[in-house]
């Protein structure tokens, strides 16, 4: 079931994404990059009444609320890391993954300031790359992810990842330039938010309740943002050293 439950429950997220980079993309450049940003006000707006109506609606009211006494402890959830090995490889493979997402970002937005000068133009090249990555990701997340995961299974899908976007990152060092940053760029963005994500969750399937939310808890917020911070450190140490 998780095959396609996963695939159907990310695909949501990626409609609402491509609904946003609709936005920009067609009018950065008219409107301005700051104009575009009071759109999101009635977006807001939507969200917090949607957010109200389900917790209205929803069973975890203030009367169930005082049922469940237990806080889930942060360094419980380390301990859990540290004595599971499987959660310990998730661990890196998160980091890791999000290390090099960082690292292309980068990259990428380096080439897209030297190429386009103009901020409107970036606002309105980006979101278009970012129309096509969050197009992409919903076509693997609602067919083609269950089609990989069905062909080669769990295993050699989680090293069909690694493997596709090592092979663009040697493209890229081979052929360096805005064109090849930019495949690699939007290949990598539309592998996360599709089929990485879909596999990865599928991991936790089989352990037990507690390392599913309190470790996963601390895998999903703190180890994403910790890589993304160490990766960015990486990387203005080394143009600080090779500026020297």
């Amino acid at each position: 079931q998780a095959k396609y439950l996963y695939g159907i429950m990310f695909g949501i997220g990626g409609i609402g994404s491509i609904i946003g980079t609709s936005l920009p993309s067609f009018f950065a450049v008219k409107l301005s990059s700051e104009k575009l940003l009071l759109a999101t006000i009635p977006l807001y707006l939507l969200f917090a009444c949607f957010y109200f109506l389900l917790l209205k609606n929803s069973s975890h009211t203030s009367e169930n609320a005082g049922q469940n006494k237990q806080v889930p402890s942060f360094f419980k959830g380390f301990r859990l890391i540290r004595s599971s090995r499987v959660l310990t490889f998730i661990l890196l493979i998160v980091i890791c993954m999000q290390a090099a997402k960082t690292v292309m970002d980068l990259q990428f937005n380096t080439y897209l300031a030297k190429v386009f000068l103009d901020q409107d133009m970036r606002t309105q090249f980006s979101a278009r790359i970012w129309g096509l990555v969050n197009s992409f990701s919903l076509c693997l997340q609602f067919v083609a992810a269950f089609i990989i995961i069905q062909l080669l299974g769990v295993k050699k899908s989680h090293l069909f990842v690694p493997l596709t976007l090592l092979t663009t990152t040697v493209a890229s060092l081979i052929y360096p330039g805005f064109i090849m940053a930019t495949c690699s760029f939007t290949l990598l963005q539309v592998f996360d938010y599709s089929i990485f994500n879909i596999i990865k969750e599928m991991l936790y399937i089989p352990l037990k309740s507690e390392e599913k939310f309190q470790a996963k808890a601390i895998i999903d917020v703190f180890a994403y943002r910790t890589a993304k911070a160490l990766a960015s450190l990486l990387v203005i140490s080394m143009q600080f050293y090779l500026a020297r």
